[in-house]
């Protein structure tokens, strides 16, 4: 089955909507899948392979962003050791 990209955003919008989340871009679901994978360890060349991205390093600049708990708990390791 194939789906226009505006048809899913439209639906996204509606489900938003339906259960009083603010709106946001759909595209934001991308951002969120490719920074989960990074922080849970999973390889990151897969990931950038799965986005469609030509470079490992243009996944690492635009996709994956750190939390601040990861972040925190990386420099608690790093001086506890």
């Amino acid at each position: 089955m194939l789906f226009r990209s505006r048809t899913v955003q439209k639906k996204f919008a509606c489900i938003l909507k339906k259960c009083g989340i603010r709106r946001v871009k759909f595209h934001i679901l991308r951002h969120t899948m490719a920074s989960k994978w990074a922080s849970s360890n999973f390889d990151i060349k897969g990931l950038s392979e799965i986005l469609g991205h030509s470079s490992v390093n243009i996944t690492l600049s635009l996709y994956v962003h750190s939390s601040v708990e990861t972040k925190r708990k990386h420099m608690n390791e790093l001086f506890a050791a």
